[in-house]
């Protein structure tokens, strides 16, 4: 599904809604420009890890992401089925000039050539795309107003005046301001006598320049500016406000002007969540906070009140959206994440970290399951680096067996055509991908069975009609919301022993897997079950016990659970070749707990 700026304020919903109730989500990005690549042989070493990221750091530093792929990956347990929900976003580069906050962005001539080759549109960012604001612009933003405010405080606490001077060259500015001076030194020696106000220029105000009288009528840009610097250097005690083509000048009143500040902020505030955008989105993915999206944006999920009225109904929807994302974040999976990684944390949340351990750490923070297809891959590839770019791995796996999934009809972009570079279709193959290969890690069927918990991936299966007023068959096939924990204890109750399960699964698992190179042992047959709405069916009422659960995932019918131990081999661990470390690992571990 293509989403443009006019049409996501549609969307944005119905995805915040999905991301808190999915079972994971894929990621794809396009760049108006990358690190440049290595080129090995030679005498010369491997980079180290530190040095790979400090390359793309700077790149990310530089160049801008263009286009962003999410796909949505909902999961049912019953029939052991998922349904993938592609979406195709552009990013505008552009930002509101009135946040008085600067973005530099650059496009490299090869990122260029390589986006035009694969259909890019490079007006489409631009016409289409949709805004945002990263973090530490919003805290710029914000605190250019603030600092202003208290500047503003700190000059007239001092009650100092300093002479605004001009160079002798701007001989008619110099004149200009000698009038303006008279005027508001004339103004406030009249004292209780004096109107409440002096306006710069007054009626039929005249002027002296070169020895010549002109009558001033209007001040332009820099007249203004002239103004507003004088007043604010040499009366203290004076305010200017600036109006289409005059300034109004006032006394200084310290009420009247916390009142302005309060309204500036307010009206600065706005700005940002108007400028927010996308980030919204990535908010919900590290678990920060989407208290300031207002809850009518959510009006549109609630098919029917019930006994509350509209605003609780979607009230409820919208504070249980919000808590399902802060308790349980969807696992993100993606494909060479390194970068993708970098490049969001520049976009979205702001300055990068020095070095390439204070990134993992804090990588780790905002998302604490990340999957990488590459890392699947090609895990415990030897020595030798095989080939494993996205389209090279799809095309490999694209007759392997692995759990059903259809597309949701809503989203049938790429049903009949490959779009291979563009980002929202490489993310739907970056979900099938990884749907192949997880259903066939080894020890996948392996996973504890005295672990009855639900995780986010289960919750979305559990009821037809969530207790927060949204009809799951109605709004785009959405899902509900956790079981409680009594249907979880009587779960737990019902949990069986799998050995039998796990050994069957075993011995057909490990076969694939006895080689280095996973390539070489991929091959059976898988087709997309393409859908129309007829088939599209809501969750059952019916909570899945734990041992039909694992038992699907011993036939890989179901991908692990994401809190299984499995995900502690194969998870947080990002492919990195050409380094000498080979792997990015998330959070404390060393390179070599990694390997």
């Amino acid at each position: 599904m293509e989403v443009t700026k006019s049409t996501f304020p549609v969307h944005l919903p119905s995805i915040l809604h999905d991301l808190s109730v999915c079972s994971f989500v894929a990621l794809d990005f396009e760049f108006s420009g990358v690190a440049p690549r290595q080129t090995g042989g030679g005498s010369r070493s491997k980079q180290t890890l530190q040095e790979r990221y400090t390359e793309i750091k700077k790149a990310a530093e530089k160049y801008q992401i263009l286009q962003i792929g999410l796909t949505v990956v909902l999961e049912d347990v019953e029939t052991g089925r998922y349904t993938l929900k592609p979406y195709n976003f552009h990013l505008s580069p552009l930002i509101d000039p009135k946040l008085e906050v600067e973005r530099t962005w650059s496009y490299q001539s090869g990122a260029v050539e390589f986006l035009l080759k694969h259909g890019f549109r490079m007006d489409a960012p631009f016409t289409e795309g949709i805004p945002y604001i990263s973090r530490s612009e919003q805290k710029e933003a914000i605190s250019k107003v603030l600092e202003r405010h208290n500047r503003d405080i700190e000059n007239r606490a001092s009650d100092t005046s300093s002479p605004f001077e001009l160079g002798e060259s701007e001989a008619e500015s110099v004149e200009f301001l000698l009038t303006v001076r008279k005027m508001i030194n004339a103004w406030l020696e009249e004292g209780e006598r004096a109107p409440a106000y002096l306006n710069i220029p007054p009626p039929s105000c005249r002027v002296s320049v070169n020895g010549e009288t002109t009558v001033i009528s209007s001040l332009n840009k820099n007249q203004k500016l002239l103004v507003h610097k004088l007043v604010e250097r040499e009366f203290p005690k004076l305010v200017t406000i600036g109006k289409s083509t005059w300034v109004k000048i006032i006394h200084y009143d310290e009420a009247r002007e916390d009142a302005v500040h309060q309204r500036r902020m307010h009206k600065i505030q706005e700005r940002c969540q108007q400028q927010t955008g996308f980030r919204w989105i990535i908010e919900a993915l590290v678990g920060g906070n989407l208290s300031k999206l207002h809850d009518a944006a959510f009006s549109k999920l609630v098919a029917t009140a019930g006994h509350r009225t509209k605003q609780e109904a979607v009230k409820e929807v919208a504070d249980g959206i919000r808590t399902r994302l802060q308790e349980k974040r969807p696992a993100v999976v993606g494909h060479n994440l390194l970068t993708d990684m970098i490049y969001l944390w520049r976009c979205f949340l702001g300055d990068l970290p020095e070095t390439v351990g204070e990134f993992q750490e804090q990588l780790h923070k905002h998302f604490p399951l990340l999957i990488d297809t590459k890392y699947l891959a090609t895990y415990e590839c030897g020595s030798i680096n095989p080939v494993a770019s996205l389209t090279e791995v799809y095309e490999n796996l694209k007759d392997t067996e692995g759990p059903e999934f259809v597309i949701h009809p809503d989203h049938g972009k790429y049903n009949h055509s490959e779009r291979f570079h563009e980002a929202g279709y490489d993310s739907l193959l970056t979900a099938q991908i990884f749907l192949k290969l997880a259903s066939q890690l080894p020890k996948a069927q392996q996973s504890d069975s005295s672990n009855t918990s639900y995780t986010g991936s289960e919750w979305s299966q559990h009821t037809a009609t969530s207790s927060d007023g949204i009809d799951n068959r109605n709004v785009s096939n959405l899902g509900g919301i956790p079981p409680t924990p009594a249907a979880q204890a009587e779960t737990s109750l019902q949990a069986l022993s799998l050995s039998e399960a796990k050994a069957a699964r075993d011995s057909r698992v490990q076969s694939r897997f006895a080689h280095g190179n996973l390539f070489d042992t991929l091959a059976a047959d898988d087709t997309i079950d393409q859908i129309d709405d007829s088939n599209v069916t809501g969750p059952s009422n019916t909570v899945m016990n734990e041992v039909k659960v694992q038992e699907m995932v011993a036939e890989g019918k179901l991908i692990p659970r994401f809190d299984s131990p499995i995900w502690d081999i194969y998870g947080n661990k990002l492919r990195v070749f050409g380094t000498a470390e080979r792997v990015f690992a998330l959070g404390h571990e060393s390179p070599e707990q990694a390997l």
